[in-house]
């Protein structure tokens, strides 16, 4: 008779960052799409489905369209979401969706000086939720400034934070502008830089609204900008609330939130071929404790790394335990075809990269020939979605295609085995945990990673085991 064994959670052991191959089409997902549709955002819901928003590619009033993808990654026929029109040519840029199942679009609406920022929210079901804005609609006019949207989210109360060109707009839960920010619900910034439009957002612990905007004329350096819960500029954030970081592109900055009051700033470039990581402190500054000398230098295989995105996990999911809780997404030109492929980067909670995921943290998915990696977002089990409006060509052809691949994350295994010989063998975790071994008579052989011991006299012992195997 061998031991009993308290039972622990199934254990959770990522794979490396390959493709799930019961996604789709042996791992991907290929439709077409007349126009053809340019993924904006990506929500994967709790129970697994995944809502896509997407545009045209050419001018429309349809722009704000939205997909639903079933747990099998298939485009769901049943899903028939109302139709916007602002009377106007109109473009999804963006989407958040919230604990409660409800999902926000935001983008543009108009086209020149008569472009406006436009959001629509729906219900679970693709309905417009006639409790915001008019009649689940909104148009934003920001006084001098360009229409749309580079991002948009929810703050802890359920506020709608959007970013704007030189701006952040806040709406209220309803989708009314909020007075209560910076007076008319629109903190406008002047950085002295042109093409200021805010690609990132987040809040922090304490209200404060950090933004990224995507910046030009200022050589390798980003600027950083935060906000007052009341729309302020924040004087204790480098003294006037901005502050610009060398090194790095400065067009696609992205930021994510840190624990203790800080944050994760993800560039392409500085030198070509990598995404380069910095940890901004609360006051400002460049943490020269993170990495080396104050910079994380991930290598993307290929040449030339575009447009980088960060996929935070809904705080819905933390819960989960899941450990990829933020990603980095864009594309890579592989040197061999010449074609790009998505890359896909996978980010400890403190800002490291994760080395168990794909070749040091990193994986390369061709979706469908010259891929984009439009969008990208992290489900509760902790797979990873990319999609992409993807091509090939032939001469002179053009052959476009809605493709999307989703990257393992875990595999639920059970949390041990003990064999017939009396050893208990033990699959590395996410998480550190523990092992209670109660022996009676007997005596259990335990091995962890190649570490072995031996229990017996009717002890009760607990063995350490740290997160992704091994014993402490």
């Amino acid at each position: 008779m061998y031991p009993p064994i308290t039972p622990l959670e199934p254990r959770r052991h990522f794979a490396a960052g390959s493709v799930d191959s019961t996604f789709g089409d042996a791992g991907k997902l290929l439709a077409e799409f007349d126009p053809p549709l340019i993924p904006a955002g990506i929500s994967v819901l709790p129970d697994g489905r995944t809502l896509v928003a997407a545009r045209p590619s050419e001018s429309s009033r349809d722009g704000f369209r939205l997909l639903r993808l079933t747990r099998s990654g298939e485009i769901d026929s049943t899903f028939s979401p109302d139709k916007i029109d602002f009377g106007v040519s109109s473009a999804v840029s963006a989407m958040a969706s919230t604990l409660d199942g409800k999902f926000v679009l935001a983008g543009s609406a108009g086209s020149g000086d008569a472009r406006e920022t436009a959001v629509a929210r729906f219900n679970v079901d693709g309905s417009l939720d006639s409790t915001f804005g008019d009649g689940g609609t909104l148009l934003i006019n920001v006084p001098n400034r360009n229409g749309g949207a580079g991002i948009v989210l929810f703050d802890q109360i359920g506020r709608i934070l959007i970013g704007t060109d030189n701006a952040v707009v806040r709406l209220t839960g309803a989708g009314r502008l909020d007075k209560t920010f910076s007076g008319d619900g629109i903190a406008t910034f002047d950085s002295g830089l042109s093409s200021n439009f805010v690609q990132s957002i987040f809040v922090d612990n304490a209200n404060k609204i950090w933004a990224a905007p995507q910046t030009s004329g200022r050589s390798a350096q980003t600027l950083l900008i935060r906000l007052t819960e009341s729309g302020q500029l924040d004087s204790s954030f480098s003294g006037d609330g901005k502050t610009y970081i060398s090194g790095g592109n400065p067009t696609d900055p992205q930021i994510a939130k840190l624990p203790n009051g800080t944050a994760l700033l993800a560039n392409i470039g500085g030198f070509g071929d990598a995404v380069t990581l910095r940890r901004i402190t609360a006051d400002g500054a460049v943490d020269s404790t993170f990495g080396s000398s104050g910079v994380t230098r991930i290598v993307i295989p290929g040449e030339r790394p575009s447009s980088p995105k960060f996929a935070v996990v809904p705080p819905a999911f933390y819960q989960l335990g899941n450990a990829a809780q933020i990603a980095i997404g864009g594309f890579v030109t592989n040197s061999s075809t010449n074609d790009n492929d998505a890359f896909v980067v996978r980010l400890n909670a403190d800002g490291s990269v994760d080395k168990r995921f794909g070749q040091a943290g990193v994986a390369v998915v061709d979706l469908a020939g010259n891929d984009s990696a439009d969008a990208i977002g992290i489900g509760p089990d902790g797979r990873i979605l990319v999609a992409s409006l993807s091509f090939t060509q032939t001469n002179s052809d053009f052959d476009y295609r809605f493709a999307a691949a989703r990257i393992d994350g875990t595999d639920v295994v059970p949390s041990a085995t003990i064999t017939r010989t009396g050893t208990l063998l033990v699959q590395g975790s996410e998480r550190d945990e523990s092992i209670v071994l109660r022996d009676t008579d007997e005596m259990v052989t335990v091995s962890i990673d190649g570490f072995i011991s031996t229990f017996a006299n009717s002890a009760v012992k607990r063995i350490a085991v740290r997160a992704g195997g091994g014993r402490d």
